[in-house]
């Protein structure tokens, strides 16, 4: 079954400063925190900021340089279905629990990063309780 994705759900965007990235975003694109995720910040995650259904990720890395990462948008059986696919592809790839969400993250051969991201968090959470896949 070929990988079905539903939309891009938020995009990786690296900067130095924060703060002065987020005023940036607010007065250029009008982009707000979103404040129901403003706990991953907090934590030491990115600051996710939203206008309307776009979200950008803002990571502070000053020495990460230019380049973004895309995060796709899956159902949760189409996260599961994913794995598989990565894995019969045999291309490397690390899944992370964000307590909201499950994201898959790998690599093309040219070395771009990707994501794949699901909402689903309950579904694939009894998935990979009846059969762990991430040890």
């Amino acid at each position: 079954m070929p990988l079905s994705l539903t939309s891009v759900d938020h995009i990786h965007v690296y900067v130095p400063d924060i703060g002065e990235a987020l005023r940036w975003y607010e007065q250029t694109l009008n982009f707000r925190p979103d404040e129901k995720l403003r706990h991953w910040y907090d934590e030491g995650g990115p600051l996710t900021l939203c206008n309307g259904s776009v979200a950008l990720a803002l990571f502070e890395r000053p020495d990460k340089g230019r380049g973004h990462t895309v995060a796709f948008r899956v159902s949760g059986a189409a996260f599961v279905e994913a794995m598989a696919h990565l894995q019969r592809q045999k291309i490397a790839f690390t899944g992370t629990d964000h307590r909201l969400t499950w994201s898959l993250y790998f690599s093309d051969p040219w070395g771009n990063p990707w994501e794949i991201t699901t909402w689903d968090y309950q579904e694939v959470q009894n998935v990979l309780a009846a059969r762990p896949v991430f040890t």
